[in-house]
C-alpha cells in the first residue's frame, strides 16, 4: 500500500493506492461522509490480488486531506474526482462508492457517459439507491428540518474514547470492530489525552483518551443537505455504464426507522431497475451500514466478479 498527497485546487488531498504499478483496470474507492480511504484497506487487499490498480482518496475535508471553508457540495466533490482521476491518469475506471460516496459516484456517471473520462462500471454500496426528497408524495417526516434533525451526528468533539466505542456498538446492529478493524474506524478522529487543548482551569491534564473527528459538524451537515436535495432517479437514466448495487440489510429487530430505510432502499431499487439499462443488484443480508469494514471477503468478490464480467 502506498500513502500520499497530490496538490488540486489549491488543497492537499491525501490518497492510497494499491498495486498501480502493473497496469490493471483502474478502480476508485470512494468513502462515505465522516469516513476516509482506510476503511478500504481490507477489501483493497484482496481486489490487488485480483489484478487491479486501485486509488482511495481522503475528499476534501475528510481524512488528512485539507479542510477548506467551503466546496462541500456534489459540484465540488465531482471537481476534485475529475482532478484526481486526471493526476492518476486514470481512463474508463470502475467507481466503487460506499453510501455518500455511493452518490458521488454516480453523479460523475451521470455527467461522462462517453469517452476516456466515463466510468467502465459503477458499484454502489449501500448508497445511491434511493433519495431524501422523494417531491410529490413524500411524508411530512421528510422535511428538510426533519432529515436535519434526524441525520445531525452525535456531539463528539471531547468525547471519551470509551463512550465512543459504546457508542459503535449501539449503532451498528450487534456488529463489533475487531482489533484490524478498529484502528480504521478510528482514523476518523484525532485521539488526544484530556486536557490536551487548552485548559482554563490551568489543571493537569488526566489520562483519558478523548476523540475529535476531523470533520466539522458544520461541514458534515452541510453534505447532509446536499444529500436530502439529490435528485437520486433522475441520475439513473444518465447512466450508460453497468452498475451493481449492494444494499445492506441490518440482522435483529427492526426498528420502525431500520423499516423505514429498508423502504426507501427497496423503492430505490425498483426505481433503478426501470432506469439503468444495465442493473445488477446484491443484498448483503445480516449487515450493518459498515460494509466495507464487515463484510470485506464478501464485498471484494461481489466487486471482482463485477469488473471482470465488463
Amino acid at each position: 500500500m502506498k500513502s500520499s498527497y497530490l496538490y488540486l485546487h489549491g488543497l492537499r488531498f491525501h490518497y492510497l493506492q494499491w498495486n498501480t504499478e502493473d497496469g490493471g483496470q483502474p478502480v476508485v474507492l470512494l468513502h462515505d461522509i465522516s469516513s476516509n480511504a482506510r476503511i478500504w484497506e481490507p477489501a483493497a487487499r484482496l481486489l490487488a490480488q485480483a489484478g487491479f490498480s486501485l486509488s482511495a482518496p481522503d475528499l476534501r475535508g475528510h481524512g488528512l486531506t485539507d479542510k477548506p471553508e467551503s466546496g462541500y457540495n456534489f459540484d465540488w466533490f465531482t471537481r476534485d474526482l475529475i482532478a484526481l482521476l486526471d493526476a492518476w491518469d486514470y481512463e474508463r475506471p470502475v467507481l466503487v462508492g460506499h453510501s455518500w460516496g455511493a452518490l458521488l459516484a454516480l453523479e460523475y456517471a451521470s455527467h461522462f457517459t462517453f469517452g476516456p473520462r466515463a466510468p467502465r462500471g459503477l458499484v454502489l454500496i449501500d448508497g445511491g439507491l434511493s433519495q431524501l426528497a422523494a417531491g410529490p408524495g413524500t411524508p411530512e417526516a421528510a422535511t428538510w428540518e426533519r432529515t436535519a434533525e434526524r441525520l445531525a451526528p452525535p456531539y463528539m468533539n471531547g468525547m471519551k474514547l470509551t463512550e465512543f466505542l459504546g457508542y459503535i456498538r449501539q449503532t451498528s446492529h450487534g456488529w463489533e470492530p475487531d482489533e484490524e478493524t478498529l484502528p480504521l474506524i478510528l482514523s476518523n478522529f484525532e485521539i488526544l489525552e484530556e486536557g490536551d487543548s487548552e485548559d482554563s482551569n490551568g489543571a493537569s491534564p488526566d489520562s483519558s483518551e478523548v476523540i475529535y473527528p476531523r470533520l466539522s459538524v458544520a461541514h458534515y451537515m452541510e453534505l447532509v443537505r446536499a444529500l436530502w436535495e439529490y435528485k437520486t432517479y433522475d441520475k439513473f437514466s444518465r447512466v450508460s455504464c453497468p452498475v451493481l448495487m449492494i444494499p445492506a440489510r441490518p440482522p435483529g429487530d427492526i426498528t420502525p426507522d431500520l423499516a423505514e430505510q429498508i423502504r426507501r432502499k427497496e423503492k430505490g431499487v425498483a426505481e433503478a431497475r426501470k432506469r439503468i439499462k444495465d442493473l445488477r443488484v446484491e443484498w448483503m443480508i445480516d449487515t450493518s451500514h459498515h460494509v466495507p469494514l464487515q463484510r470485506p471477503g464478501e464485498l471484494a468478490r461481489l466487486i471482482t466478479e463485477f469488473v471482470q464480467s465488463l
